[in-house]
């Protein structure tokens, strides 16, 4: 006698197996979108044999307006932003546009100035001796006004790095319900917020900063970076990173299952989460409506008895 599934059972299967489906595609969630990369520009980065000062600016150019003839102490990595910067390093010209960067070098003579018609803004990394200026004027320089103005800038000390390292700059946008995945870092970061605020995790404890507000990531510590308010954020970050390693290593979020597997290593430029591994959707959807299916059919047969 070939046996039947009774009704019954064959609902308990079903629950069972829609209790296997995993929510984000029982319920249609998906994983919130990452931030956008803007702009990113890596570099080799010159060794400290000392303590030094990492500095973060951003600057602003309004028509006309130029740096006197100057000198850094220390490397400087620079990105425009919007405009054009008309630069000049040791009698040499040349015109920079939106996304495009350049590396100053210490003792190099240089002036970046303004010679378009609308605003021009850059972020800068400065790498100074400790306790440095950012530059020196020329002697003798006779450079007229107007300078550039400052709009946000944070300075933080660093251990000695007297082995070769990149330098990464950028600038993100979060939309809102923007996330990073959880992750760490394998050198120092440093984050500007420049528009909206960014709700940030950090060894345990949450924090929100506004526009203007700043901070730093040690290596190997475990953060997450994401916008919870209606409107998008912006940041720029400077990263100290061992040559050629990514930006970051996304890992399993805290309190997740140990036997969970961590999103795979971001490349450059993506700082997104990547999904965990699971099922296809459509193969969850299929068994689903089989089971569905199916028990509808065992039902219709026991009304027809």
């Amino acid at each position: 006698m070939q046996s039947r599934m009774s009704p019954r059972r064959w609902w308990i299967l079903v629950i069972v197996v829609a209790c296997c489906i995993p929510s984000s595609l029982a319920f249609g969630q998906t994983p919130p979108p990452a931030p956008t990369v803007l702009w990113q520009f890596r570099t080799s980065g010159v060794p400290q044999a000392e303590r030094f000062n990492l500095v973060q600016s951003r600057l602003h150019f309004e028509p006309g307006a130029a740096t006197p003839v100057h000198t850094h102490p220390g490397q400087v990595v620079v990105t425009i932003l919007e405009g054009e910067n008309t630069f000049t390093m040791n009698g040499m010209g040349h015109l920079y546009r939106a996304g495009e960067s350049f590396v100053e070098l210490p003792g190099e003579t240089m002036q970046a100035r303004n010679a378009g018609t609308t605003r021009m803004s850059v972020m800068a990394t400065y790498l100074l001796p400790w306790g440095a200026p950012l530059s020196q004027p020329v002697p003798g320089d006779t450079t007229p006004l107007p300078r550039p103005t400052t709009s946000y800038q944070f300075k933080t000390d660093v251990a000695p790095m007297p082995e070769p390292f990149d330098v990464v700059q950028q600038e993100l946008e979060f939309a809102p319900g923007a996330a990073t995945p959880w992750h760490t870092h394998p050198g120092l970061v440093m984050v500007t917020v420049l528009a909206g605020e960014l709700t940030f995790t950090y060894q345990g404890a949450t924090t929100i900063y506004r526009e203007g507000e700043s901070f730093v990531e040690a290596p190997d510590q475990l953060a997450q970076a994401r916008n919870a308010s209606g409107a998008a954020t912006r940041v720029m970050a400077s990263y100290l990173l061992p040559v050629g390693a990514p930006l970051s290593h996304p890992q399993a979020a805290p309190g997740a299952s140990p036997s969970a597997e961590a999103p795979a290593p971001a490349t450059l430029p993506n700082t997104g989460a990547t999904p965990l591994a699971g099922p296809p959707a459509w193969l969850a959807i299929l068994a689903g409506a089989g089971l569905l299916i199916g028990g509808w059919s065992l039902r219709q047969r026991k009304i027809e008895r």
